[in-house]
């Protein structure tokens, strides 16, 4: 076999760089959003420096969308390896904050119940709602009780879930100040 050289070099089939792939690359994304948001929220009006956090973000999330395609791909092709990442305690801290559903005629009930049992475990924020008398997609019937029921819920953890804006507001008067935008 001849010797393979490059970045790949190393692995029998190229396809196995996403087994190794885990949820801390996502951390990436998170620290090139906030090199943005920290560039468009400076206060000194630098020339060029709207521009450049324009760039930064169109490049987290361009980031962020290869990411998640590879994640597609670590999910289809390497699922012992995506369920050891989701199963790791270190790995499962990445998560962000979690709502998970779970319901009770579905097939992927117990996997549902196991994995948001893991992610409270493993201290990621994360709201489990189980709807003991529902099926899977039970909230696309309109008009249905438990249908509305769970889009409230979805909702709410939505409001609970996701920080609130901050901005920079700024008066003739006084120096800026830091407030929350509520809505």
């Amino acid at each position: 076999m001849p010797r393979r050289h490059g970045l790949l070099a190393d692995l029998d089939r190229p396809g196995d760089v996403f087994a190794g792939l885990g949820p801390n690359w996502f951390a990436s994304v998170m620290g090139t959003g906030i090199v943005a948001t920290a560039a468009a929220d400076l206060p000194v009006p630098w020339p060029g420096l709207r521009g450049f956090a324009a760039a930064v973000w169109v490049l987290s999330a361009v980031w962020l969308i290869t990411l998640a395609g590879a994640e597609v791909v670590l999910w289809t092709r390497h699922r012992d390896a995506a369920r050891a990442h989701a199963r790791d305690p270190v790995m499962v801290q990445f998560l962000p904050p979690a709502w998970v559903s779970a319901y009770q005629f579905d097939v992927t009930r117990d996997e549902v119940l196991n994995y948001a049992r893991l992610l409270i475990q493993a201290g990621v924020p994360c709201d489990l709602q189980h709807y003991g008398a529902a099926f899977h997609l039970a909230h696309q019937f309109p008009g249905t009780a438990i249908g509305e029921r769970m889009i409230n819920d979805r909702m709410q953890a939505i409001r609970r879930l996701l920080p609130r804006k901050r901005h920079v507001t700024a008066s003739r008067n006084s120096a800026s100040r830091v407030g929350r935008r509520h809505g």
